[in-house]
Protein backbone atom coordinates (compact mmCIF):
# COMPACT_ATOMS: atom_id res chain seq x y z
CA UNK A 1 0.00 0.00 0.00
CA UNK A 2 1.60 3.63 -0.94
CA UNK A 3 0.77 5.92 1.39
CA UNK A 4 0.51 9.43 -0.59
CA UNK A 5 0.24 12.77 1.30
CA UNK A 6 -3.03 14.19 1.63
CA UNK A 7 -4.42 17.72 2.26
CA UNK A 8 -5.58 18.64 5.85
CA UNK A 9 -7.88 21.34 6.71
CA UNK A 10 -5.91 23.79 9.51
CA UNK A 11 -10.03 24.17 10.89
CA UNK A 12 -11.30 20.98 11.48
CA UNK A 13 -8.04 18.91 10.62
CA UNK A 14 -10.13 16.59 7.79
CA UNK A 15 -8.12 15.02 5.39
CA UNK A 16 -8.81 16.10 2.07
CA UNK A 17 -9.47 13.40 -0.68
CA UNK A 18 -7.14 15.34 -3.57
CA UNK A 19 -4.50 17.87 -3.60
CA UNK A 20 -5.84 20.09 -5.85
CA UNK A 21 -7.21 24.22 -5.31
CA UNK A 22 -10.63 23.46 -6.44
CA UNK A 23 -11.35 20.45 -3.70
CA UNK A 24 -9.48 23.01 -0.84
CA UNK A 25 -11.63 25.80 -1.74
CA UNK A 26 -14.70 23.68 -2.31
CA UNK A 27 -13.77 22.31 1.06
CA UNK A 28 -13.50 25.60 2.63
CA UNK A 29 -16.54 28.05 1.44
CA UNK A 30 -18.84 25.08 2.17
CA UNK A 31 -17.33 23.35 5.90
CA UNK A 32 -16.44 26.92 6.71
CA UNK A 33 -18.48 29.72 5.57
CA UNK A 34 -18.55 31.71 9.31
CA UNK A 35 -14.95 31.41 8.90
CA UNK A 36 -14.67 33.11 5.49
CA UNK A 37 -17.41 35.48 6.17
CA UNK A 38 -15.60 36.47 9.45
CA UNK A 39 -11.95 36.82 8.03
CA UNK A 40 -12.19 37.95 4.64
CA UNK A 41 -9.16 37.07 2.49
CA UNK A 42 -5.30 38.36 3.16
CA UNK A 43 -3.64 38.57 6.32
CA UNK A 44 -6.41 38.80 9.32
CA UNK A 45 -7.60 35.34 7.59
CA UNK A 46 -3.41 33.68 7.67
CA UNK A 47 -3.52 35.15 11.29
CA UNK A 48 -6.96 33.67 12.15
CA UNK A 49 -5.71 29.93 10.86
CA UNK A 50 -2.55 30.66 12.68
CA UNK A 51 -4.00 31.16 15.88
CA UNK A 52 -6.39 28.25 15.01
CA UNK A 53 -2.51 26.04 14.78
CA UNK A 54 -1.39 27.33 17.85
CA UNK A 55 -4.52 25.92 20.07
CA UNK A 56 -4.48 22.79 18.44
CA UNK A 57 -0.34 22.44 18.87
CA UNK A 58 -1.65 23.38 23.01
CA UNK A 59 -3.61 20.49 23.43
CA UNK A 60 -1.57 18.06 21.70
CA UNK A 61 1.20 19.17 23.68
CA UNK A 62 -1.14 18.70 26.84
CA UNK A 63 -1.81 15.61 25.55
CA UNK A 64 1.80 14.05 25.16
CA UNK A 65 2.45 15.76 28.55
CA UNK A 66 -0.33 13.82 30.27
CA UNK A 67 0.41 10.07 28.31
CA UNK A 68 4.59 10.75 29.75
CA UNK A 69 3.05 11.31 32.97
CA UNK A 70 1.04 7.66 32.71
CA UNK A 71 4.54 6.64 31.67
CA UNK A 72 6.19 7.50 34.94
CA UNK A 73 3.63 6.48 36.86
CA UNK A 74 3.39 3.11 35.58
CA UNK A 75 7.19 2.97 35.86
CA UNK A 76 6.72 3.78 39.92
CA UNK A 77 4.09 1.41 39.76
CA UNK A 78 7.12 -1.66 38.50
CA UNK A 79 9.62 -0.30 41.09
CA UNK A 80 6.60 -0.23 44.18
CA UNK A 81 5.82 -4.04 43.26
CA UNK A 82 9.96 -4.78 43.37
CA UNK A 83 9.52 -3.53 47.07
CA UNK A 84 6.48 -5.52 47.92
CA UNK A 85 7.89 -8.35 46.68
CA UNK A 86 11.34 -8.09 48.64
CA UNK A 87 9.83 -6.69 51.66
CA UNK A 88 13.21 -5.65 52.61
CA UNK A 89 14.44 -1.90 53.49
CA UNK A 90 15.31 0.66 50.38
CA UNK A 91 18.45 0.81 51.65
CA UNK A 92 20.13 -2.54 50.52
CA UNK A 93 21.98 -1.48 47.40
CA UNK A 94 21.25 -4.00 45.05
CA UNK A 95 17.87 -3.72 45.78
CA UNK A 96 17.90 -0.20 44.79
CA UNK A 97 19.94 -1.49 41.61
CA UNK A 98 17.22 -4.12 40.74
CA UNK A 99 14.64 -1.57 41.06
CA UNK A 100 16.08 1.07 38.54
CA UNK A 101 16.63 -1.56 36.16
CA UNK A 102 13.06 -2.70 36.53
CA UNK A 103 12.08 0.85 35.97
CA UNK A 104 14.34 1.84 32.91
CA UNK A 105 13.09 -1.78 31.21
CA UNK A 106 9.71 -0.37 31.66
CA UNK A 107 10.37 3.32 30.43
CA UNK A 108 12.41 1.44 27.08
CA UNK A 109 9.24 -0.76 26.27
CA UNK A 110 7.55 2.28 26.37
CA UNK A 111 9.96 3.68 24.21
CA UNK A 112 9.95 0.97 22.01
CA UNK A 113 5.90 0.96 21.25
CA UNK A 114 5.94 4.82 20.64
CA UNK A 115 8.74 4.44 17.80
CA UNK A 116 6.77 1.08 16.54
CA UNK A 117 3.95 3.04 15.45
Amino acid sequence: MQHRWLPTCLICHEKLAHNEKSNLERHFTTKHTQFAGKYPAGDARKKAAEVLQKKKQSSSMLSNWAQSSNNVNLASFTVSLEIAKRGKPFTDGEYVKDCFIRASEEQDLILKTKQKS
